[in-house]
């Protein structure tokens, strides 16, 4: 009898009060309360309410609760009614909250990232 193996991978965390400046590349889920101050590249990235990205970030899928600056490209962006983004996304489909701030160049693209 073959047995399947499922593994689970357990997300990585910037906490709230943390400050992470750098770079972050990660295969999984990226969860950030605190401020990241680099490049970020993840499969998915949450950024809460307290959360607060300063740079370039590349993902597949991006929910935003908090604050983005910089530069993004991703797959798929939710934009919630509290998120506040400045500078330049590039998307493949695109959900954003009524209230949200975004004050950047929106790019719709039809391609997935590789």
């Amino acid at each position: 009898m073959v047995q399947s193996l499922i593994t689970t991978q357990k997300p990585s965390v910037v906490s709230e009060g943390f400050v992470m400046r750098g770079d972050i590349d990660s295969a999984g889920i990226l969860h950030v309360e605190g401020s990241v101050i680099g490049t970020i590249q993840a499969d998915d990235v949450n950024i809460g309410t307290a959360g607060l990205v300063e740079g370039t970030l590349t993902c597949k899928n991006l929910n935003i609760k908090g604050q983005v600056s910089g530069s993004v490209v991703c797959e798929e962006l939710v934009v919630a009614p509290s998120a506040h983004i400045k500078g330049d996304v590039s998307y493949v489909s695109l959900t954003i909250g009524s209230g949200a701030t975004i004050d950047c160049e929106m790019t719709c693209r039809t391609v997935a990232l590789a």
